[in-house]
């Protein structure tokens, strides 16, 4: 999604697609940042302001946060608790290819361990 689009725009999209974050872009098509369902609830909703005259630009989070491609869980896990996140942006070459949550790298780990004891 663009940094002009609306945030109710965005939350349509959200609830369509059954997402609960958007990488958010800048004009030239950069990554401009990261905005969650969370992130509409406690910066747009409450912030007093009518949703509808926010963009996202106004509520995205950035720096984002980038992990390698070859990274492990263990290290991606290591990234979140430093910085604070709960999503990561996965990047390969340097360029984002996708995103990936502390719920995905519990359930990889989790995975892992029960692959050890079978």
């Amino acid at each position: 999604m663009t940094a002009g689009t609306s945030v109710p725009d965005a939350a349509r999209v959200m609830r369509d697609y059954h997402v609960g974050a958007l990488l958010v872009t800048g004009p030239s098509g950069e990554l401009h940042g990261i905005v969650t369902d969370r992130d509409i609830c406690l910066r747009a909703v409450a912030s007093g302001s009518p949703p509808g005259q926010l963009t996202l630009a106004d509520i995205a989070s950035s720096p984002l946060v980038v992990v390698d491609l070859e990274a492990t869980p263990q290290e991606a896990i290591s990234m979140m608790q430093e910085h604070h996140v709960r999503r990561l942006i996965v990047a390969d070459g340097g360029s984002p290819i996708g995103l990936v949550t502390r719920e995905d790298l519990t359930e990889a780990l989790s995975q892992s361990t029960l692959d050890l004891v079978i």
